[in-house]
């Protein structure tokens, strides 16, 4: 099974900022709809927290400690039989949300939906983070 694209801009647009060059801004918008929280109250968030920790708050340092905050846990990426990374499309989180890490970018994959502002879904999937210790892959899957 494949997973499909959905377009979101995780709330952007409503949030007030008027910068036309949004680079840079996958962290909060991921974030914004893994936790269907508004864009402007995770920005603010992941601001208090990267000022605490002296990080940028698009770094993986700064997002990884606002995740374990909230329960979320790490998790190695899946592979296919032959060992290489599983690409987006295909990966695995049925009845879950995950945030996977792909080409220094960061995406909300939620129940067979990869929910972006563009399609990402031809990239490899590294590490992810999921809420609680459950991984989400499984070796019978499509590869």
């Amino acid at each position: 099974m494949s997973n499909t694209f959905i377009k979101s801009d995780g709330g952007y647009s409503l949030s007030g900022f008027r910068v036309r060059k949004r680079m840079g801004n996958c962290v909060p918008r991921s974030l914004a709809i893994a936790f269907d929280k508004p864009y402007r109250e995770i920005w603010d968030e992941l601001l208090d927290l990267a000022k605490t920790i002296g990080e940028f708050p698009n770094t993986e340092r700064c997002y990884s400690k606002y995740l374990k905050q909230y329960g979320w846990e790490k998790q190695k990426p899946q592979r296919t039989t032959k060992g290489k990374l599983r690409r987006l499309k295909f990966f695995q989180c049925l009845g879950q949300t995950a945030l996977v890490h792909v080409r220094l970018h960061l995406v909300c994959v939620r129940d067979g939906q990869i929910i972006d502002s563009h399609n990402s879904e031809r990239y490899r999937a590294g590490v992810y983070w999921t809420k609680g210790s459950k991984d989400l892959f499984n070796e019978r899957s499509i590869n």
